[in-house]
C-alpha cells in the first residue's frame, strides 16, 4: 500500500464513529470479501485514538466537552499534565488488553480527555520550542 493510499484510508476511517469501525472490520473479517489492507487500516485508525494520536470522529456533544477538557488541563502544571496523560494511557491499555479492537470498553469522556491533556502537551511542547 502506497503511502497516499494510506493517507486516503486514514481520512476515510478518521471520520467514521468507533462502533462503526468496529463493526465494519468484524464484517470484513467474516465475510472475507474485503481486502486485508481495509481491516488493517481500521486497526491502525482504532490504535491511533487508543494512543492519543488521532480524535476521531467527534459529535455534536464530543466538541464541547473536548473543548471543556481542554480549558480543564490548560490550567494545570507540567507535572499534573504529564501524570494526568500517563494514568489515562494506563487506563486504556489496562481496558483494551492492546486490542484496539476492544475500543468500546473505554468511555468516550476518557479518550476526549486523553485528546485534550496530549493537545495540552503538545502545545506547550511548541510554544518551548518556539
Amino acid at each position: 500500500m502506497t503511502k497516499e493510499m494510506e493517507t486516503e484510508d486514514s481520512k476515510k476511517f478518521g471520520e467514521v464513529p468507533n462502533e462503526k469501525l468496529v463493526s465494519l472490520h468484524k464484517k470484513n473479517v467474516k465475510s472475507g470479501t474485503n481486502s486485508n489492507d481495509e481491516c488493517n487500516e481500521i486497526r491502525k485508525e482504532l490504535n491511533r485514538r487508543c494512543r492519543e494520536k488521532s480524535v476521531g470522529y467527534l459529535s455534536s456533544y464530543d466538541v464541547p466537552t473536548l473543548c471543556e477538557y481542554y480549558a480543564t488541563y490548560r490550567t494545570k502544571n507540567v507535572e499534573e499534565l504529564y501524570k494526568n496523560q500517563s494514568t489515562l494511557q494506563r487506563k486504556i491499555h489496562d481496558l483494551i488488553d492492546d486490542d484496539p479492537l476492544n475500543i468500546s470498553k473505554i468511555s468516550n469522556d476518557m479518550l476526549l480527555q486523553l485528546s485534550a491533556v496530549s493537545l495540552v502537551i503538545q502545545k506547550l511542547s511548541i510554544s518551548k520550542n518556539k
